[in-house]
């Protein structure tokens, strides 16, 4: 693959969901895990999820890799997204809370705008990534425009 310049633009910032017993279908209205997420739009990062699915196509022909990710690894949303931060403990999603994040919808995408440097293959068991653990880590050059 040739480098090139990528840059990803995030739509939306809001708190993460707190499930319970851990199952994703069951969110418990009004409480977040934690997480603060930033969202970007598919449309407007096509480079990005074009080079996300040849990703997910290259490292699931290799056999040494397919052992480790498993039969199931995929792509599964065309999505952009990103944890932002953690706070170590659960907390109520009050009034205050909602109207602060949603000054955060509808993103003004030049304060928004990173340049991807770095890419790092890992596994997780949660969507906010508790148990992450790196496989590995790969850097991505950069060509000027």
């Amino acid at each position: 693959m040739q480098p090139k310049k990528m840059s990803v633009e995030f739509d939306l910032i809001r708190l993460g969901t707190k499930h319970e017993n851990n199952n994703t279908l069951k969110p418990v209205h009004g409480v977040s895990n934690g997480t603060i997420i930033a969202f970007g739009n598919n449309l407007r990062n096509t480079d990005f999820i074009n080079f996300g699915n040849e990703l997910v196509s290259f490292l699931s022909k290799d056999q040494k890799l397919n052992s480790i990710l498993g039969t199931k690894f995929r792509r599964r949303f065309p999505t952009v997204w990103c944890t932002m931060g953690h706070y170590t403990t659960d907390f109520r999603i009050t009034i205050e809370l909602e109207k602060l994040f949603n000054q955060y919808k509808n993103l003004d995408s030049t304060h928004f705008r990173i340049p991807c440097s770095e890419l790092e293959l890992g596994s997780s068991h949660y969507k906010d990534l508790r148990d992450w653990k790196r496989i590995d880590r790969f850097s991505i050059e950069h060509e000027t425009v």
